[in-house]
């Protein structure tokens, strides 16, 4: 009798990229309706009414941890993208923690979620109409930072009423930098255009992590410092410091 031969094994399927940032989201697919990307903050439940307390969280960023400063309210409008862009209460404590509103009024909400690994982040940025009626030709333009590589993804160009999108950002420091990139939206308000900038709180600080050593080595990476460091000695001549000097001491890095 012959034999027939063995079955080889199945092949394995190749192992997947890793997750450098630790960001993907085991729970089951959204329903229908919300955004295909993950939903990192949250769905935005729109088939009951929002309770009283949280009602001008549209995208269910306030619950837990400590209350963030209250929402600016804007005037309308808005400035172009280049013009300087006004840092907020939300925008200083967001470069504190990593998720919050960036922005809201009473037509839109901006939330921000956000993870650093090193020289790489990633942000997901969520924008919530708050009107009965939807935002049209909504659209979004990122200002450039040439120490930064961003990737965006596309935004859909209507947002619909009591709903939420999402931008999701993937960023790479290249160099040191300043300020950082802003972002403009735009969208149809009724028959105006109503543009918007606001500073994304993408800050050097962000990519930094902490070096742990021992006293020892320390000690040796201090001493290789010797003879490098920068002293000025100089005397105040009043209280509180006037705002020039300050300028002074901390551009010179002092």
């Amino acid at each position: 009798a012959v034999s027939a031969p063995a079955a080889s094994p199945p092949a394995a399927p190749p192992p997947a990229a890793p997750d450098l940032l630790g960001m993907d989201d085991p729970s089951p697919p959204q329903a229908a309706g919300v955004s295909g990307a993950a939903d990192l903050l949250g769905a935005l439940d729109v088939s009951s009414p929002a309770p009283a307390a949280p009602a001008d969280d549209l995208l269910g960023l306030m619950g837990g941890g400590p209350p963030a400063p209250p929402p600016a309210q804007s005037a309308g409008g808005g400035s172009l993208l280049g013009a300087p862009a006004a840092q907020s209460p939300q925008y200083m404590a967001l470069c504190l923690r990593n998720d919050g509103v960036l922005f809201e009024d009473a037509t839109l909400q901006i939330g921000i979620k956000m993870e650093f690994n090193g020289h790489q982040g990633r942000m997901a940025v969520y924008f919530g109409n708050k009107c009965p009626a939807p935002l049209m030709s909504f659209g979004t333009q990122l200002s450039p930072c040439a120490a930064l590589a961003i990737q965006a993804s596309p935004v859909a160009a209507t947002l619909n009423p009591r709903s939420q999108q999402q931008l999701l950002l993937n960023i790479e420091c290249l160099d040191a930098f300043g300020e950082g990139p802003q972002l403009a939206v735009r969208f149809m308000g009724g028959s105006t255009p109503q543009p918007l900038v606001v500073p994304l709180p993408i800050i050097a600080t962000k990519f930094v992590a902490p070096l742990r050593v021992e006293g020892a080595d320390f000690f040796r990476r201090w001493k290789t410092l010797d003879g490098k460091e920068q002293q000025q000695i100089f005397k105040l001549t009043a209280m509180p410091l006037a705002e020039a000097l300050v300028e002074r001491v901390v551009g010179a890095g002092l």
